[in-house]
Order: C-alpha cells, then sequence, then structure tokens
C-alpha cells in the first residue's frame, strides 16, 4: 500500500479535544484508514477506525497528557500499511470555561484539569483594568472535571471569569 503521513497543519486542540488530519493515500486498494494513538511511552493499543475519513476528532483527551498518534490504511482484507510519521501533542492544562446562569440568577463555571489537579477561579466585575478576585479553590475529579458556582454574580452588571492551575 501507499504511504500516509500527517498533513503539515496536522492539529488543532481546544478544550481536552483534538482534531487530526492526514494525507490520502494514492493507492487504489486502499478502503480506509485507522488512527492509533495513547499516552506518549506507552503502547498505542487506542484503534479508531475513520473510515475514509481523513480526519477524526478525538474528545476527553485528559489534560496535561503527552499523546502520540500515527494513521495507517487498510485493505478490503484489513492488511494495514506501515505506520504514518508519529505525531506528538500535549493536552492543554486546563480546558475552555463554560458558563451558564441558572433562572435564580447563580453563575455555573465548569471545565476540565488533569484528574485531581489543583485549580482556582477568579473574577472580575471589569477588565479596565482587572481587579482579579478569588472566587474559588478546587480540585478536578477523577475525569478532571471542575464545577463551581457564583452566588453573588454582579448586580446589574457583568462578571468576568478566569481560570487557572497552578
Amino acid at each position: 500500500m501507499g504511504s500516509i503521513g500527517f498533513a503539515p497543519q496536522t492539529f488543532a486542540g481546544s478544550a481536552c479535544s483534538l482534531n487530526l488530519e492526514w494525507q490520502s493515500s494514492s493507492d487504489a486498494t486502499v478502503t480506509g484508514y485507522a488512527l492509533y494513538y495513547g499516552a506518549t511511552g506507552t503502547p498505542l493499543t487506542n484503534r479508531l477506525n475513520a473510515g475514509m475519513a481523513t480526519s477524526v476528532v478525538l474528545k476527553n483527551l485528559i489534560a496535561s497528557t503527552n499523546y502520540s498518534f500515527y494513521v495507517v490504511a487498510y485493505d478490503a482484507y484489513q492488511n494495514e500499511s506501515q505506520p504514518s510519521n508519529f505525531l506528538f501533542y500535549t493536552a492543554p492544562a486546563i480546558s475552555s470555561l463554560r458558563l451558564s446562569q441558572s433562572t435564580a440568577g447563580v453563575m455555573t463555571v465548569s471545565f476540565r484539569v488533569a484528574p485531581t489537579a489543583a485549580c482556582h477561579v477568579e473574577y472580575t466585575d471589569t477588565l479596565t483594568p482587572p481587579n482579579w478576585q478569588l472566587l474559588n479553590s478546587a480540585t478536578g475529579d477523577s475525569n478532571g472535571i471542575v464545577t463551581i458556582t457564583d452566588p453573588v454574580p454582579a448586580p446589574g452588571g457583568s462578571r468576568f471569569y478566569r481560570a487557572s492551575v497552578p
């Protein structure tokens, strides 16, 4: 089978998800592609069948974890090509914040970090200039999910939030 490789602009990640793209094979016997991946330094036993697609989106990557990836092409008999070049990626330490406000005015701030990672959320009522104040400290649960509520949003105004991992 022909060779395949990751495209020059191979990935874009956010919120612990990753979009991977690769070049298609010119071999007419190719009937699909499979992505192998795992934490760097461990066997790459996770296999994602992409069919004839030349891109996939992986979700729920673990924050601050180093990953390795490669792609193979396969034929109708499931014979796999040699692996593509390896790609290395480190998932962000923290995802984007998701905000949701209840009808009672309570703001919920949620995001992902590495499982059991310590973090904190700060707020400010203005960005000109910001005066960041600690809202709460937290630890990611076993899945890295953090949810913090702000029971006292700024009356009649805006409140801005940021989170960090030390």
